[in-house]
């Protein structure tokens, strides 16, 4: 199915569970960062926080990290330098021979990653790999090995240790913007190069780092969240610019702090001045930072914050994915990128003695060129069932491939299980599909209690994959309508006037969905309560909208709220017209075809 340069991702998803899980954490004592240490390793750290060592029990693999205080002006590749120099003479009988380099991110920051080859007497003993990072004054040297042909075992220990750190705000850098960054990008190749010296380097480099913005303050974790819910909404397309700034601009309100009468009226000339031209906007940006404390005082939207749904629909979120894919997936859920795969943390995951009990992934691999149109194709089963086999024996593969529906097409489920050490069952499950050139997969493995308990919302997700390019049953086209009504009386001879209370409540809804695949649907609700010649009457109205998909008779829809739904649907002719019948969890509706 693809290449065996390209099979390390799939087993790094399986190799996490099978290997020790991330549980206890290092925080350094000066407080510059933290990160996960991996259960079951030994921690030896410097009392003065100079280095932190992470071994296992028989002293094949370590992780050590060595934070340094540097000149805000030394480059990624003068630390890696000292690095170098620092091994040559701590380890004279050993070599380094690098045979790789790439630029990666770590913590949200530029870093350098350098794969290197341990050889003593000319042999090869085993492979370090150096990860490089830089937040102002303070550099982190993240060094991790083993012995032999052990590295690829521990590999994504390594990963997720890396994948944890966190950078206190005071140490963390601001983060240039892409022409400023391009700018530095070529300084230091000129500075590697030999054309600049080391003073003229320092200084053009000052220069420029002047000019990046300083980062703005910590949010509290709800403001970013609803911030970052945001921008996938945005950025999946379900929100356009002028919703987005609207709805950005109402979270940012809410968590600004509030100014004082004297900062507002400052802030009112400066704004006047700005216009006028008398400022400038660089000048306007620096005394407006100045007043505010560099928090974003957003405008006031123009148009109130919208009232909650009537009928409330399961929220979400909205993920694209770098090679084109998008899908949904929970409210409570959360995506970190790792490389080469997503890993998904389900609302309070489970655990047992400190390690996880159920892990969640989603990673892609190219198939162009390979003739796999589907994921019925028999090497798709055989390649899984390769890395199940490679990584853990003990698991077998229950059944054949189930098809699993999604909104475009089907997917294929497979299923592996086998009796774990304390006599629990031990799950694996792969939801895979091929999307164009590129097959993807939602990876599932732990207790199989577990596993049952989000099965249901790991199909959602998985039905979700590619969104927006599935097909649309031309007969569902057109407009629907649904009227609902209840009454409630109290006649009991032993109720007072006051007591024998009505209530009457109408509820009006239409849906339209059209041959582009976008659907607008709105709610009217009214009612009415009385008591004692006494009426009091309440109105409400919701309009929601997004895009629609069918297959394998299902109705998905997808909201610009990221809200989604999915319904089993029937169309039905009846003496009056059509009727579309709509099953989903919850309910089941019987909308009439309007005239």
């Amino acid at each position: 199915m693809v290449s065996p340069s390209k099979r390390r991702n799939l087993l790094v998803l399986w190799a996490v569970f099978a290997s020790s899980a991330l549980a206890a954490g290092y925080t350094d004592p000066k407080g510059r960062f933290a990160l996960d240490a991996p259960e079951g390793w030994k921690v030896q750290a410097a009392p003065d926080g100079t280095s932190v060592v992470f071994v296992t029990a028989d002293d094949v693999a370590r992780m050590i990290v060595l934070p340094l205080e540097v000149p805000e002006t030394a480059s990624l590749g003068e630390v890696a330098a000292a690095y170098e120099h620092f091994l040559g003479q701590a380890a004279p009988n050993s070599r380094l021979k690098l045979e790789k380099e790439a630029q990666v991110r770590v913590a949200g920051l530029p870093a350098v990653r350098r794969e290197y080859v341990v050889e003593e007497g000319g042999n090869a003993a085993g492979r370090v790999v150096t990860t490089f990072v830089k937040a102002g004054k303070l550099s982190l040297t993240l060094h991790t090995s083993a012995r032999g042909a052990e590295f690829d075992k521990y590999a994504p220990t390594f990963t997720q240790c890396l994948g944890s750190l966190r950078l206190s705000s005071a140490a963390a850098a601001p983060e240039p913007t892409g022409d400023i960054q391009a700018k530095l990008d070529a300084l230091e190749a000129a500075h590697r190069a030999g054309v600049l010296s080391a003073e003229e380097y320092a200084r053009k480099r000052a220069s420029l780092e002047a000019q990046v913005k300083p980062a703005a303050p910590q949010m509290d974790a709800a403001t970013r969240q609803k911030l970052d819910a945001l921008e996938a909404a945005h950025k999946a397309g379900v929100l356009t610019d002028e919703e987005f700034a609207q709805k950005k601009a109402l979270i940012l309100q809410s968590a600004a702090p509030q100014l004082d009468e004297a900062t507002k009226k400052k802030l009112e000339a400066l704004q006047a001045a700005h216009l006028a031209g008398i400022l400038s906007d660089a000048e306007y940006e620096r005394k407006r930072a100045e007043l505010t404390g560099g928090a974003e005082q957003p405008a006031r939207p123009a148009q109130p914050a919208a009232a909650p749904p009537i009928v409330t629909a399961k929220k979400g979120k909205v993920y694209r994915h770098a090679i084109g894919f998008s899908f949904w997936y929970p409210e409570g859920w959360a995506i970190r990128e790792q490389e080469g795969f997503l890993q998904l943390t389900p609302p309070n995951p489970g655990q047992k003695d400190g390690s996880p009990t159920e892990l969640y992934f989603v990673t892609g691999e190219s198939v162009a060129g390979e003739n796999i149109t589907g994921p019925s194709d028999p090497r798709v089963a055989e390649y899984f069932d390769t890395q199940v086999r490679t990584l853990t024996p003990a698991l077998q593969r229950v059944g054949g491939a189930e098809q699993v529906p999604m909104a475009k097409g089907s997917g294929a489920g497979l299923h592996w299980e086998a009796k774990g050490a304390a006599g629990d069952i031990v799950r694996a499950k792969a939801y895979v599909a091929i999307i164009g050139d590129n097959g993807v997969a939602l990876v599932a493995i732990g207790l199989k209690e577990r596993l049952d308990v989000r099965d249901a919302e790991c199909r959602q997700m998985f039905a979700s994959f590619g969104f927006g390019e599935g097909e649309k049953d031309a007969a569902l086209v057109g407009n629907w309508h649904l009227t609902s009504t209840s009454a409630l009386t109290n006649q009991s001879p032993f109720e007072t006037d006051w007591s024998r209370a009505r209530m009457a409540a109408d509820r009006t809804s239409s849906l339209a969905l059209r041959p582009d695949g976008t659907w607008t649907r709105r709610d009217s609700y009214h009612m009415l309560v009385g008591a004692g010649g006494t009426w009091l009457e309440d109105k409400n109205e919701k309009s929601t909208e997004g895009r629609w998909n069918t297959s394998n008779g299902m109705l998905y829809l997808m909201g610009k709220d990221d809200t989604w739904d999915e319904y089993k649907y029937q169309i039905r002719q009846a003496s009056g017209g059509r009727q579309l019948v709509l099953v989903s969890a919850k309910n089941a509706q019987l909308w009439s075809e309007a005239r």
